[in-house]
């Protein structure tokens, strides 16, 4: 059958404060905080994603649906969950993907373009040769890394004619989309209830809906090992805020650091001069690529990156600079740095 290549695609008093922890590190975002308690929020903590996920909603029933969507969407995106359709088109398998998840894969499609190839979902023959989470890791090898890179370079997600895709190549790895993409799902949830709430799934967040007064998004100091320690604050009526730092998931190899943000046309991690990005976009999907994609480019080509998109972000460097959108200096509060706005 013919195929066709799918391209497209800142003191305050806090009423509540939490912040997460992920399964390997440090979130790079603290949990927003309310500043008004009208209406009353209740919240839940819970687990999904590989990650822990925190939903302050308006009542029980929203918080325990949220749970179950969230459980339901990573068997659906999961590349390690036998069966799912991610795990099937890794396997070679024809799947009939939603909308939504077509839609995903457009705007990976189109991130990888603008990138020239340097971010990519059809990178997972590299990202599993990085064993983050093990006891005492390892870099892989220089030639391994090479193999597997040159597989991600060639692997394309295909549509056949009778709407199937299968994947030619590689391997999909939603790890640098997928959580931004459940607080999508999640957001979509609470929208169609007319709710409002604050859903965050690791180092992605959601403010969904006009509350009193606006969100409070903590955007964490990447070069403090104190958990509570804030860069700054957000004021956010409605959006999606996603941060990828290397500071994140890491361990040091002989004197070495290695951190999980992977060049896909080397399999190594990136080395510029950044250790974080915040991004805020209109959606979940598109503010967690879009944090990885910027960060892979660095300062510069990252920035420009995010404007074409018309996101907002907040870069930080490693030598303690920080850049942000123009469009954020009202809304970004900031103590012990000093902001570059542009």
């Amino acid at each position: 059958m013919n195929k066709k290549p799918w391209q497209e695609g800142k003191k305050r008093r806090f009423c509540v404060v939490s912040r997460l922890l992920s399964l390997f590190a440090l979130l790079s975002l603290l949990l927003p905080s309310l500043f008004s308690c009208a209406p009353a929020y209740t919240q839940i903590n819970s687990y999904g994603m590989g990650t822990f996920a925190v939903f302050t909603v308006e009542d029980d029933e929203d918080a325990s649906a949220l749970v179950s969507l969230l459980a339901e969407t990573e068997n659906e995106i999961s590349f390690r969950v036998a069966h799912s359709p991610i795990a099937k088109l890794n396997g070679g398998e024809e799947v009939f993907l939603s909308e939504d998840l077509q839609g995903l894969f457009a705007l990976a499609a189109s991130l990888q373009e603008q990138t020239n190839g340097r971010f990519s979902v059809l990178a997972q023959k590299e990202t599993v040769l990085w064993q983050f989470d093990a006891e005492n890791p390892a870099p892989p090898s220089l030639a391994a890394l090479e193999d597997a890179a040159l597989e991600t370079q060639g692997a394309l997600l295909t549509q056949r004619e009778n709407g199937a895709f299968s994947l030619v190549g590689g391997g999909i790895d939603l790890g640098s989309a997928g959580k931004g993409y459940a607080t999508d799902v999640l957001a979509s949830y609470l929208k169609e209830k007319g709710k409002t709430g604050l859903i965050a799934v690791g180092g992605s967040i959601a403010c969904v809906g006009k509350k009193t007064g606006d969100w409070k998004i903590g955007v964490r100091n990447p070069f403090s090992q104190e958990r509570e320690s804030l860069l700054g604050v957000l004021s956010l009526r409605e959006g999606f805020v996603s941060t990828s730092g290397s500071y994140e998931k890491r361990f040091f190899y002989e004197g070495k650091e290695y951190h999980h943000i992977l060049d896909a046309k080397t399999g190594l991690p990136v080395e510029n001069e950044l250790i974080s990005v915040t991004v805020i976009a209109t959606s979940g999907a598109l503010a967690d690529m879009l944090s990885t994609a910027a960060f892979i480019l660095g300062l510069q080509d990252g920035f420009a990156l995010c404007q074409a998109y018309g996101a907002e972000a907040i870069f930080v460097c490693r030598s303690g600079s920080v850049y942000a959108s123009s469009s954020l200096s009202s809304r970004l509060e900031v103590e012990n740095f000093e902001v570059i706005y542009r």
